[in-house]
């Protein structure tokens, strides 16, 4: 019949009072937080409230469990992986899908070639061409453009939680000219232009990931022990 909406909310506390010693004392991977039986009597907790917080932190991808001589819950450093999964958790819980991903990405891609055109020099060097079709995706290669950290950090998240949602597919024909064709008119500084030729790149790709869409639930299902308790 599953546990009661107390006992759930205790063992989120647990993992939200965890996550604050490990972030507040600046503990690096690898560091102890002690025994399974050391942090129950700390907190004043049970075996269950003590192993679903650390399902949940197993999750944010900052501890883990550890067993044997030695062992207890250990910090870890957390990925890109652990970010992405979580988002796709929340998604799921909130009934989001292909058309919530595409709106978010179409605003992170679009403030992107907004930063290009406003210092670009509008000028076509005689490698532009070469370099936007030796790039294997284009708004990572429009990102890194920007030599903004900011920017590249958030389209690279977008782009993560879209390969994650939608299975691989092979571009058109006629990908490489419409890649090609926007980013010279970036490089010209043609503003309307290249926000056109984006608008068109965009809704073709969303197209595509609509049709090989993947579905939130079968990949936040893939979650799989102590990752369950996320979907309360």
């Amino acid at each position: 019949a599953g546990r009661a909406s107390a006992d759930i909310k205790l063992a989120h506390r647990v993992a939200v009072m965890l996550q604050h010693e490990i972030i507040s004392e600046r503990l690096q991977d690898g560091h102890s937080l002690g025994t399974a039986a050391e942090i129950r009597a700390r907190y004043n907790v049970g075996r269950w409230a003590l192993r679903e917080a650390v399902g949940i932190l197993e999750l944010r991808g900052i501890a883990r469990l550890r067993s044997g001589p030695g062992g207890g819950v250990i910090v870890t450093e957390p990925d890109f992986a652990d970010l992405v999964n979580l988002t796709l958790l929340y998604l799921y819980a909130n009934h989001s899908g292909p058309r919530e991903i595409s709106e978010v990405r179409r605003s992170v891609i679009t403030s992107v070639v907004k930063k290009l055109l406003d210092f670009l020099p509008g000028v076509i060097s005689p490698d532009s061409e070469d370099i936007v079709d030796q790039a294997k995706g284009l708004p990572r290669f429009l990102a890194a453009q920007t030599r903004n950290g900011a920017l590249e950090l958030a389209v690279e998240f977008v782009e993560s939680v879209r390969e994650a949602c939608a299975s691989p597919q092979v571009p058109p024909d006629d990908w490489q000219d419409q890649k090609r064709s926007l980013w010279l008119s970036i490089c010209r500084g043609d503003k309307d232009a290249a926000l056109s030729k984006l608008d068109d790149y965009l809704s073709r790709d969303e197209r595509g990931m609509a049709d090989a869409w993947r579905g939130l639930p079968e990949i936040s299902k893939q979650q799989a022990g102590t990752g369950k308790l996320a979907y309360r």
